[in-house]
């Protein structure tokens, strides 16, 4: 579990959008996306769209018991815009 602890403390020094839950071991680093200030043109069926803002890449992970002596931690990739 010290390992572990370790880990957490070098994340959260590393990441501003760092969550932790020490009662499930789960943790979440958002990373947040750049957008250039004039945005992202898009095209959908012949129509323009700028884009200013997208929401952030969501990294969930659960460390096991085992970790990381036996068992890879759980990860899950999420983000709104890519569904």
């Amino acid at each position: 579990m010290e390992r572990q602890n370790d880990e957490i403390a070098a994340l959260e020094s590393i990441y501003d959008h760092f969550r932790f839950t020490d009662s499930d071991r789960t943790g979440v680093i958002s990373i947040p996306i750049q957008i250039p200030e004039n945005g992202i043109q898009l095209i959908t069926e012949n129509v323009k769209h700028i884009v200013n803002f997208l929401p952030p890449v969501n990294l969930t992970f659960t460390l096991h018991e085992d970790y990381p002596m036996k068992l890879p931690p759980k990860l899950s990739l999420s983000c709104a815009w890519l569904d």
